[in-house]
């Protein structure tokens, strides 16, 4: 299954046996369920779900393998005593202080939870050499597989390239890789941008700044926002882009001061700007002010992630919402399917069709977007401004 890159396409779907899967875990999850309880039959599971035999033993010989159900012939499954912890897994992301990479790193626990897996996070600390070190002698820890939130770096994706070589189980977040077909999870990024793009328009803006590093994810976010423009028959202007040169490990906070002022120091300057994540609008928040201009006033701001902490902001950030947490539980079912295969000698990473999920995105109103000013400040108004501030 692979999703496309651009356009507001669905969720890819989920093989059978997944889907199945999926409400097997969920059935056993449930707090009535106990150890030596009959669960069902294959022949009635296939039945009322209108699936195959085959799709149907598929599914649950990956739980049988797991140690979560037995089957007991000419009864049918029967519900496993506590799995003992065997093998854990590692989950790898740049910033744990993100709200992201929390949210991601907490659905996988609990998905792993689950079915008896521990979880250990590791939280890249700066330094992108250690980092990539660290990703490349994983198929020699402990950790039965990982999952691991993108770095996006070309450096990264060679280190990928090494763990599948290696046939290690791994599950890559927020990237959909172009030259390695690997199992992925991400947003729906390019539904957010035009989510974006059209929610201003509706405001009356016409030019809209983007500030961005340097990734696939935010690539396709631009996209989206310069389709919503096509579609309201609105020129979209590529001089109002601007893309940080830092890498996720690095501070970006003065480079997006210099690239809002940036933008705002054009002589036709954007009348909103869209931050490519929520971080980086706050620093926006700043640059904005100290140029001597009102949010949202004079100019709106967009964000992208949807962390809570945003809406205490005065005024509080429009954005858009990553579903982290969901994320993460569909990156460890996905991992645990992939170890599955692996305990059964199966080569994880070909034939069979790789899962990649894409997942809804939601748009979150706030008090940082309004309607575009019919007339923007001058440079010498804007420079009046500053002064008699600076000197009431």
């Amino acid at each position: 299954m692979s999703s496309t890159s651009s356009g507001a396409s669905a969720k890819p779907a989920l093989h059978i046996y997944q889907q199945l899967l999926q409400k097997l875990r969920r059935l056993l999850a449930e707090p009535n369920i106990q150890p030596g309880q009959f669960l069902v039959s294959e022949y009635d599971l296939a039945r009322r779900e209108g699936a195959s035999r085959r799709s149907v033993r598929r599914a649950v010989d990956i739980l049988v393998r797991d140690g979560r159900v037995e089957r007991r012939p000419g009864k049918g499954l029967y519900v496993r005593g506590p799995v003992s912890v065997t093998h854990w897994i590692q989950v790898v992301v740049p910033r744990l202080a993100a709200h992201l990479c929390i949210e991601m790193a907490g659905g996988a626990k609990a998905a792993a939870l689950r079915v008896g897996v521990q979880t250990q996070v590791y939280d890249a600390h700066g330094s992108f050499d250690s980092d990539l070190e660290t990703l490349r002698h994983l198929p020699a820890t402990a950790a039965r597989g990982a999952i691991i939130w993108s770095l996006h770096h070309k450096r990264f994706a060679e280190v990928l390239y090494g763990l599948k070589a290696a046939r290690y189980p791994f599950v890559l977040v927020d990237e959909s890789l172009r030259d390695i077909d690997v199992p992925t999870v991400l947003a729906d990024n390019y539904r957010g941008g035009y989510l974006v793009g059209r929610e201003l328009i509706q405001r009356g803006h016409r030019r809209i700044g983007y500030i961005s590093f340097s990734a696939d994810t935010t690539r396709q976010r631009a996209q989206g926002v310069q389709d919503a423009l096509a579609d309201a028959n609105l020129p979209f202007d590529r001089s109002l882009n601007r893309e940080l040169r830092a890498t996720l490990m690095e501070d970006p906070f003065a480079e997006i001061d210099r690239l809002t002022r940036e933008l705002l120091g054009l002589p036709d300057p954007p009348t909103a700007i869209f931050y490519n994540n929520d971080h980086a609008a706050i620093r926006g928040y700043e640059a904005i002010r100290a140029s001597g201009l009102r949010i949202p006033e004079d100019v709106s701001v967009v964000g992208f992630d949807g962390d809570p902490s945003c809406r205490l902001l005065t005024p509080s950030l429009a954005t858009i919402r990553q579903p982290a947490r969901e994320m993460g539980s569909a990156a460890m079912d996905i991992l645990l399917d992939m170890m599955a295969r692996s305990k059964s000698g199966s080569d994880i990473m070909a034939g069979y069709d790789l899962p990649h999920h894409v997942l809804p995105v939601t748009w979150q109103d706030g008090g940082s977007i309004g309607p575009a000013p019919r007339r923007r400040p001058t440079k010498s108004q804007i420079r009046n401004i500053q002064k008699k501030r600076r000197h009431p």
